[in-house]
């Protein structure tokens, strides 16, 4: 009788549990975004030059690299290994800082608005090589200038239980704002 009163409480707990686990994955995961858009803007002003947010649509990749806005080549910034840029007349190259969001975590962007989110292959360059970032398009940058302006962007990340967070960039100030743990019915278009 009891053996059979506690199995059918684990039975009613683990569907929470787990409920419980991935939304505490995915508000981990959007601190950590707030985290490194906060990194990107101070970067941005320490070193006097534009930065870049650049995250895998619907993967759990993104990058942070300065934008080099001066070169011919400004395509390959997109996709390059490395990005290069000149501090007091030398060319210096900054290896961008890649990271990836917890577990079962993904950028999520509604098919709806696809058409403002535009594959690297889209603006002519490819997407970084290598591993599962291959898999993915990659975002159009956001932007953090050397001034403390940055691009003004809404980002959602979604977990494998269809829950979402809302990451609201705002560019005038570069405050970062996350939203409580919603369902994917309750974004408003």
């Amino acid at each position: 009788m009891t053996a059979a009163l506690l199995a059918v409480v684990a039975g009613l707990l683990v569907p929470f549990l787990g409920r419980s686990f991935a939304s505490h994955r995915l508000r981990t995961a959007g601190e950590q975004v707030r985290s490194e858009l906060g990194r990107a803007r101070v970067a941005a002003m320490t070193a006097g030059r534009t930065m870049a947010f650049r995250f895998a649509i619907e993967g759990a990749q993104y990058s942070v690299a300065p934008l080099d806005t001066g070169e011919p080549t400004e395509a390959a910034a997109f996709g390059g290994a490395y990005f290069a840029g000149t501090t007091g007349g030398e060319t210096t190259w900054t290896a961008p800082r890649r990271g990836t969001l917890p577990e079962e975590v993904v950028f999520h962007v509604d098919p709806a608005a696809m058409a403002t989110v535009v594959a690297y292959e889209t603006v002519g360059a490819s997407a970084p090589t290598g591993g599962a970032e291959a898999e993915f398009g990659w975002s159009l940058p956001i932007l953090f200038h050397p001034d403390g302006t940055t691009s003004t962007a809404e980002l959602h990340l979604r977990n494998d239980r269809e829950q979402v967070v809302e990451i609201r960039l705002r560019g005038l100030t570069g405050v970062v704002t996350v939203s409580d743990v919603m369902a994917m019915e309750e974004l408003v278009p």
